[in-house]
């Protein structure tokens, strides 16, 4: 367990150091940005300025082996507060970045860049009439061992 832990601490300070944390171009454009410490499977759901979690598996994400990491949202710190496997919504107080309510984004019209995290970060739920133009974005680590720092960023156009 501790050479779990120990080598986990070493991997997330080594991408930090070596700059796999930080910001790149592509992040650096996106409109919103979305920062969280992920272990097992969660799910990042935006409908127009409100972002809010899912959780599917393991550890509520910023909570593991004793963490109590914030999630980033374009730079702002957010616990979230929990209720079951849902977090309260964040409101995203940056307009530009609040996702159109009013029509549907498909993989040709939204962006999706990853740049942190051991597993995967997909579209699960592209914003539709029938969603209620809701976006669900899954981060799942499950595969990883343990947590790791997920960063990923939205583009689209008006």
């Amino acid at each position: 367990m501790k050479k779990t832990v120990f080598s986990v601490l070493i991997a997330s300070a080594m991408l930090a150091v070596t700059g796999c944390i930080s910001n790149s171009v592509d992040m650096a454009s996106s409109r919103l940005r979305v920062r969280s410490f992920v272990d097992g499977c969660d799910v990042v759901k935006v409908k127009g300025d409100k972002i809010w979690f899912e959780h599917k598996a393991f550890s509520l994400p910023g909570k593991w082996m004793g963490f109590d990491e914030a999630t980033y949202v374009n730079g702002e710190k957010w616990i979230p507060n929990w209720s079951g496997s849902n977090s309260d919504q964040f409101e995203i107080t940056d307009k530009q970045a609040a996702l159109p309510t009013d029509r549907e984004l498909t993989s040709d019209t939204l962006k999706v860049v990853s740049n942190a995290g051991l597993g995967n970060v997909f579209v699960s739920e592209y914003p539709s009439e029938n969603n209620g133009y809701t976006l669900a974005i899954t981060i799942d680590d499950r595969s990883a061992d343990g947590a790791s720092w997920y960063e990923f960023g939205l583009s689209w156009e008006d």
